[in-house]
C-alpha cells in the first residue's frame, strides 16, 4: 500500500496568514455578510481550517477559488469553505450539532457560540442517532474500498478523519445505546496524529496500517451497536437508493456490510468516475427514509432516487430532524445565486447544488460530461471502459 497525500509541517504563523487574507478577501465582496471560522487547529500540518462564508439571501456573490490563494495557504484550508445564509445562521447547529470555536473574522455579525439557538438533551438524543452516521460512517464505507482497491492511502483525509470515530461512540452513549462514551482505539489514532512528525519513515506504514485496522474495528463495533438501536423500525425486503456514483441497498436480513467499488476511465480526457455499490443491513435507511415523508428540495431529490416494492419502510425522525430539513431547503433558495463553495449540511451521500446562474462555457460542458460519465459507468455498458474493481466486506 502506498501512502500518499502526506502531511507537511507548517507553522501556526501559516494558519494566522491564511485567516487574514480569507479575511480581506471576502471584506471586499458585496453580499457577504461575515466569515466564520471554526474548528480547532490540535495537530498543525495535519489540521485544516474550515470556514463558512455568510450570505445575504437572495445576493449575487462569487466564492474565491482555493487557486487564487497561495500554494501554502491552500495546504492550510484544504477544502473549499462552506456557504450559508444570514437567515440560517443563528440555527446552524441544526446543520451542524457539535460546532466548536465559533469565530467570525469580519465582526458583521453579533452571534457568538453561545447565542446560537441551542438544542435540547432531547433533540441532541435524535441527532445521535441520524448525524454520526450519514456525515462521518458513511463515507468510511466509500474510504475503505477505495483504499484496498487502488492501494493508496491519503493520509491527511485519514488522520483528520478517524478522530470523529471518538465521537461517534460519544453519540452512541447519548442516545442510551452504551453504558461509557468510550471507543476503545481513540488513544490509537490520537497518538498517531500527535506523533506522525517524528516517527521514523520506516514506521509511518506500519502505524497506518495499525490505525486503519483499528479504525475499521470501531466502525464495525459502532454498525453493530447502532443496528440494534435502529432495529425498533418495522422494515421488510430491500430499499435502493441509487445517487449515481453511489448506491446504497437496504437489505432485510443482511447483517454485514458489503462494498463493491469501480474505478472507470474517461475515454476521452484523463479523469476517472468512482462507482459505489453499498449492500447495507436494512435497518440503517432509516435515517434516510424519513427524508420521503418531508416536503422540500433536499426530500425531492431523495424521492427521486429510490426503488422499493415496500408499503412499510423503516423511519427514525423527529421534529428537530425535520426542522432541519426545512433550513436546508431554505438555505438553497437563499443562496441559489451562489458560484462556488459547499452548502453546509449536506451529507447523506448526495450533493444538491444551488444551481448557480452563469459559469463559463467550459464549466458548463465539463460539468455535463461528467454526470454523463457517472451515469455511463453505472450502466451494463460501463464494463468496456472499467479499470480497477474490488469487493470488500466489512
Amino acid at each position: 500500500m502506498k501512502l500518499v497525500d502526506l502531511p507537511r509541517p507548517i507553522p501556526l504563523s501559516l494558519y494566522e496568514e491564511t485567516r487574514e487574507v480569507v479575511r480581506k478577501t471576502y471584506a471586499k465582496i458585496p453580499g457577504v455578510v461575515d466569515v466564520i471560522e471554526y474548528g480547532t487547529i490540535p495537530h498543525p500540518g495535519i489540521s485544516d481550517m474550515d470556514f463558512i462564508v455568510v450570505i445575504e439571501p437572495g445576493a449575487h456573490v462569487d466564492i474565491p477559488s482555493l487557486r487564487t490563494y497561495t500554494e501554502d495557504q491552500q495546504y492550510a484550508m484544504s477544502h473549499t469553505h462552506f456557504v450559508i445564509s444570514s437567515t440560517a445562521l443563528p440555527h446552524i447547529r441544526l446543520l451542524d450539532p457539535f460546532i466548536v470555536n465559533f469565530t467570525p473574522l469580519l465582526g458583521r455579525t453579533n452571534h457568538t457560540i453561545d447565542t446560537l439557538e441551542p438544542l435540547s438533551d432531547e433533540e441532541l438524543r435524535a441527532f445521535a442517532l441520524e448525524y454520526p452516521f450519514v456525515s462521518w460512517i458513511l463515507p468510511w464505507l466509500k474510504f475503505f474500498a477505495e483504499v484496498e482497491c487502488l492501494q493508496k492511502l491519503p493520509c491527511r483525509y485519514f488522520l483528520e478523519g478517524i478522530k470523529l470515530l471518538p465521537y461517534c461512540f460519544r453519540e452512541l452513549h447519548r442516545a442510551g445505546l452504551i453504558d461509557q462514551p468510550v471507543d476503545k482505539n481513540a488513544d490509537c489514532f490520537r497518538s498517531l496524529a500527535s506523533e506522525w512528525f517524528d516517527l521514523p519513515e520506516n514506521d509511518l506504514l506500519d502505524r497506518v496500517h495499525e490505525a486503519l485496522e483499528k479504525n475499521r474495528e470501531s466502525i464495525k463495533l459502532y454498525l453493530k451497536i447502532l443496528s440494534k438501536g435502529l432495529k425498533a423500525a418495522h422494515h421488510s425486503h430491500s430499499i435502493i437508493y441509487n445517487f449515481d456514483s453511489d448506491v446504497y441497498i437496504f437489505e432485510k436480513d443482511r447483517t454485514e456490510v458489503d462494498i463493491d467499488f469501480t474505478q472507470t476511465h474517461s475515454p476521452f480526457t484523463s479523469q476517472t468516475y468512482t462507482r459505489v455499490i453499498h449492500k447495507i443491513p436494512i435497518e440503517f435507511s432509516a435515517p434516510l427514509n424519513r427524508l420521503l415523508f418531508e416536503a422540500g428540495h433536499v426530500p425531492d431529490f431523495v424521492r427521486s432516487k429510490i426503488t422499493t416494492n415496500l408499503t412499510d419502510l423503516p423511519v427514525i425522525t423527529h421534529h428537530i430532524l425535520e426542522k432541519r430539513t426545512q433550513l436546508i431547503n431554505q438555505t438553497i433558495d437563499d443562496v441559489k445565486h451562489v458560484r462556488g463553495g459547499k452548502l453546509l449540511g449536506q451529507t447523506y451521500g448526495y450533493r444538491i447544488h444551488a444551481r448557480p446562474d452563469g459559469g463559463s462555457i467550459r464549466a458548463k460542458i465539463g460539468g455535463m460530461y461528467d454526470r454523463l460519465m457517472e451515469r455511463y459507468a453505472g450502466t451494463p455498458f460501463g464494463g468496456i471502459l472499467k479499470h480497477k474493481h474490488l469487493h470488500v466486506t466489512l
